[in-house]
């Protein structure tokens, strides 16, 4: 019995939704839906399910878009912040090797200021005109440093 019905083909899901604005006008409301022969039936259902799924589709793929934008935003500002905190390292390493370098050269000049002050302090400690109070002047004389200085 069923052999005698001519059959028509299936359309697709993704077809019914290219022609839902063709068939839009003979999809009907959900209230005459079961007044339909079946075949009709059938094929309004499946346009509205194809309508649906296109939504629910379009929907998750701009959401995974915008998520997608965020990641790459993070991760270009990750790369811009790497490249501060090593711009900054090295800023701080050329000033910490700066530092070791006027430590030394202040480390040789209190040791050349001690050998040359030391007969000096000797001969003050003998002359009793001077008075006992020493001042960073008296110990230190900034031309005798200077002089001094490679």
């Amino acid at each position: 019995m069923l052999q005698n019905v001519p059959h028509q083909p299936l359309q697709s899901p993704a077809r019914l939704g290219q022609q839902a604005n063709i068939l839009t006008t003979t999809t009907t409301s959900s209230t005459l839906l079961p007044l339909l022969p079946p075949l009709s039936r059938a094929q309004s259902l499946l346009i509205q399910m194809a309508s649906l799924a296109l939504r629910l589709f379009e929907t998750h793929l701009f959401e995974a878009v915008v998520e997608l934008q965020e990641i790459l935003d993070l991760q270009d500002e990750k790369q811009k912040l790497i490249r501060e905190v090593r711009s900054k390292d090295s800023s701080i390493l050329a000033f910490a090797n700066k530092l070791k370098g006027a430590e030394r050269v202040l480390d040789m000049l209190v040791d050349d200021y001690s050998d040359y002050h030391r007969p000096k302090q000797a001969k003050l400690e003998n002359d009793t005109e001077e008075s006992s109070v020493t001042t960073v002047a008296t110990q230190l004389k900034l031309s005798d440093i200077l002089s001094r200085m490679p």
